[in-house]
């Protein structure tokens, strides 16, 4: 609960929270706006983050590929595990 003291008594009230929340609809907060040079990074890292991704899909269907050509029908019941090589970009 959120309390006023008045300095010229000395007197402790509480605050009403509906008061509380009409303030906050009436004041809301304003959106900031990104500049275009913010707006440029952002397009370049998630182009940067597609063609990784691209690059990666790519080799993990070669490797694959090279595992089912290698594979004789009798080894087919194993399983395949491949590594993740993505990399993770961090803004």
């Amino acid at each position: 609960m959120i309390q006023l003291k008045y300095v010229a008594c000395g007197f402790l009230s509480d605050v009403d929270m509906r008061d509380k929340f009409t303030f906050i609809l009436k004041h809301p907060l304003e959106q900031k706006k990104g500049s275009p040079k913010d707006k440029k990074a952002m397009r370049c890292t998630e182009k940067e983050r597609l063609k990784e991704g691209e690059a990666a899909d790519e080799e993990l269907k070669k490797i694959k590929k090279e595992v089912k050509k290698k594979s004789s029908p009798k080894d087919s019941t194993q399983k395949v595990v491949v590594p993740n090589k993505r990399k993770r970009v961090v803004p």
